[in-house]
């Protein structure tokens, strides 16, 4: 992290979610001196400026571009490039957008620069210290279930999905979820289940499923799948022609391919 140069990036709540989307930001033509100066891995944390006042999130500098074309609401509007200083990030950290009001993590202890739309950070303690505060949506790998979560969380940004865990569905939670947009309701839900009860995990995505029309996936154990095709076809056998059983050897396949294709598009410059 000594190496890092972290950056305090700004912005309002419309255009934060647009840039979310689709993990970019864009920058003003005054502070290219800065565009010029952050390199792939470099930290951003995500200040939004109103009419929340605070941290939301955090990621990780992927690339840098120059753009010619209208993406923001008021670009559009206006039919003319106010930000053509862009960059590409990958998320690690980020609130639920229902709670950034509520959870956002106030400057007034760190006093980081916020009036730029871009801002070096001197002091990297500080943007650790942040990065503490905010909800974290990597997890930390405790236990094998977890290390899986993690690695489906990874595919999700891969794919430039917005991804959250434990996200809450009638009084149960999901282990993970993949959305869209950041407003948008879940399109992939994900339970992670190598030894707990088994109607623990389906239910979550059986109420997503009705509620959202969200895609359910179960992640087991090889040795489990047999028994989670019999639940699912009984108790659960209008759902279980929805339901789709990985096994984490699977997800582990899944996420090496990904990451390859991901390093491949990087090197010929798709990415």
């Amino acid at each position: 992290m000594e190496s890092v140069q972290p950056w305090v990036v700004v912005g309002n709540e419309k255009n934060w979610e647009r840039g979310f989307e689709n993990g970019i930001w864009g920058l003003v033509p005054p502070l290219e001196h800065h565009w010029l100066r952050i390199t792939p891995g470099d930290l951003v944390l995500f200040y939004c400026v109103a009419p929340v006042k605070g941290f939301i999130g955090a990621g990780i500098i992927r690339s840098k571009f120059k753009q010619d074309r209208p993406f923001w609401e008021e670009e559009i509007r206006e039919r003319r490039v106010i930000w053509p200083f862009r960059f590409e990030f990958d998320i690690t950290h980020l609130l639920p957008i229902g709670k950034w009001h509520s959870q956002a993590v106030s400057n007034r202890p760190f006093n980081l620069p916020i009036l730029a739309g871009i801002n070096p950070v001197l002091d990297i303690q500080k943007a650790l210290t942040v990065l503490e505060k905010l909800k974290f949506t990597i997890i930390k790998p405790v236990k094998r279930e977890a290390e899986i979560a993690s690695t489906i969380l990874e595919i999700g940004k891969i794919q430039r999905m917005v991804v959250e865990t434990q996200y809450p569905v009638n009084g149960d939670s999901i282990d993970v979820i993949w959305k869209r947009t950041i407003r948008s309701v879940p399109t992939y839900a994900f339970a992670i289940n190598l030894s707990a009860d088994l109607d623990r995990s389906i239910k979550p995505l059986k109420h997503s499923f009705d509620l959202w029309n969200s895609r359910p996936f179960l992640v087991t154990d090889k040795s489990r799948v047999k028994d989670f095709q019999e639940v699912s076809s009984g108790l659960y056998h209008e759902f279980s022609e929805q339901l789709k059983i990985l096994t984490d050897t699977q997800v582990q396949n899944l996420y090496h391919a990904k990451k390859r294709y991901f390093e491949l598009e990087r090197e010929f410059g798709l990415r």
